[in-house]
């Protein structure tokens, strides 16, 4: 069966739209994430970014056509991180794949996490505001609590 031409371009216009729609919507930017299910962060419209659940955590993010990328400090700035991320949702997992990666000024601590994922939980502005203290006895962001 064959459409009328009006009706199939309509069909394909609209057909269309959906395809492309959620790629426009799955682009990264400001509002709350989770980071690796271990830390929450927030990123605020002005480029600036925060931890709701480690105390002293934040700095600056910016995104690039491909990239969303997050770094700062923790620790009264001798604690640094540095992440990236891809700049769009996968349309299935909606993780984002990245990398974290962080480390201390005097050497006694460093990581890696080069498979790090960024979930999106809040778009916009975020909910929570900087975390003032905790976890307790977890002395770098990704480092694991100690008992």
């Amino acid at each position: 069966m064959r459409l009328p031409s009006d009706l199939g371009r309509a069909v394909l216009g609209l057909l269309l739209a959906c395809a492309l729609t959620p790629a426009a919507n799955a682009r990264l930017g400001p509002g709350e994430y989770v980071l690796n299910d271990q830390q929450w962060i927030c990123l605020k419209p002005d480029g600036q970014w925060y931890g709701t659940s480690f105390a002293g955590w934040g700095g600056r993010w910016l995104e690039t056509d491909d990239r969303l990328l997050i770094f700062g400090n923790y620790a009264d700035g001798s604690g640094n991180d540095s992440m990236v991320f891809a700049n769009r949702f996968p349309a299935l997992t909606r993780h984002n794949p990245g990398a974290w990666t962080e480390w201390r000024d005097d050497g006694s601590w460093h990581a890696a996490l080069p498979h790090a994922y960024l979930y999106k939980i809040v778009k916009g502005e975020c909910v929570n505001p900087p975390a003032i203290a905790g976890p307790e006895g977890q002395a770098n962001p990704m480092s694991p609590v100690r008992p």
